[in-house]
């Protein structure tokens, strides 16, 4: 059995995440400090994210495989994958307690796993060392917003409330939104995406989103960060740079962060953090578009309509040939969702 090892504050690498009722909490780090992990018992399960692949791991005698928890009693059941940068952990009983080693990029990480009650989280994520986040080459806008720049507001952003509280210069000129009633949710076939804040940062033209990804089925989901996106109105904005994993847990959930900025013409989008967003996630083994109701696809003919009236009228080749590469993506999201010729055919 795993030696029990002891710290005497954890307080200071916690970053409690903003909104989502707590359901998440960052951790940096740090071999020096022993990690607390407020397990899900019923109602759920805790996934535990590392920046990027997980060397290997080492469990107490009463942290169980899900194998060996149909043969024998223990105190938790862990599901993980080799070469996985995640693991999914639940409570086999209330008051539970054990312990977990990881080992990653050669140094070990020790995990202190108890049951949560009330307090249990939905996913625990490390941070530190690289990995997950992704830059795009759609450095939109104008300015010099660069992927060091969209780092930092994206660093800023996943500690928006620490700032909030200890030093509220350093997100001045910054407005916050978050939408009411746990977040605008969007119901995909396999997943969710739940937007659940929005960060503008004016100077820099930019738009910060967090998104909770909830995979309704019991296998992984692979989706590509870099294709990430929002969309408003007629216009969808890409990630220029996400924190995100690129894989959805089973039957898990998955905390996302990223970054639009400026328009892909090189202009400023003027965009405010609250508006009519719609979350584009794209999985990696096929296209999964929104659901969209009838009053939603009504919407996007009449962008349709708008797109191809513009373009009529358009002379210059550089704006023309955005405005053709727009009306294929409203096009294609039609065909996808059955709209098919813009008249419900």
């Amino acid at each position: 059995m795993i030696r029990k090892i002891f710290a005497a504050s954890l307080a200071a690498l916690c970053l409690e995440c903003a909104g989502g009722k707590g359901e998440f909490q960052h951790y940096e780090l740090n071999t020096d400090m022993v990690y607390q992990v407020k397990c899900h018992f019923e109602g759920g399960i805790t996934t535990i994210q590392f920046p990027s692949s997980i060397d290997g791991l080492s469990r107490s005698v009463n942290v169980l495989t899900k194998e060996e928890a149909s043969q024998m009693e223990g105190d938790f059941v862990i599901e993980a994958k080799k070469g996985s940068y995640y693991l999914n952990v639940r409570a086999l009983r209330k008051g539970a307690v054990g312990t977990l080693n990881i080992i990653f990029r050669r140094k070990l990480y020790v995990l202190k796993l108890e049951d949560g009650g009330d307090e249990a989280k939905s996913g625990v994520i490390f941070q530190g060392g690289g990995g997950a986040r992704q830059s795009s080459t759609r450095y939109q806008g104008k300015g010099g917003v660069t992927p060091p720049v969209l780092k930092g507001l994206l660093d800023k952003s996943q500690m928006y409330d620490k700032f909030l509280r200890e030093n509220p210069n350093g997100i001045s000129g910054s407005i916050r939104w978050v939408p009411p009633d746990g977040g605008m949710r969007f119901n995909y076939r396999k997943f969710d995406a739940v937007i659940e804040e929005v960060i503008r940062y004016e100077a820099y033209d930019t738009l910060v989103f967090r998104v909770v990804l909830e995979n309704k089925t019991a296998t992984e989901l692979a989706y590509d960060p870099k294709l990430l996106a929002a969309r408003c109105g007629e216009r969808i904005f890409y990630s220029a740079f996400s924190d995100a994993s690129g894989v959805m847990p089973p039957q898990g959930k998955s905390l996302i962060y990223f970054c639009v900025t400026g328009t892909s013409d090189g202009f400023h989008n003027f965009l405010e953090a609250k508006n009519p967003w719609v979350c584009l996630v794209t999985l990696a083994d096929e296209k999964e578009y929104v659901k969209m109701t009838e009053k939603d696809r009504d919407k996007i003919y009449e962008v349709l309509e708008h797109l191809q009236k513009r373009a009529e009228k358009t002379t210059d080749p550089e704006a023309l040939g955005k405005l053709k590469e727009d009306l294929e993506t409203v096009q294609e999201y039609l065909n996808e969702v059955g709209g098919g010729d813009g008249k419900g055919n």
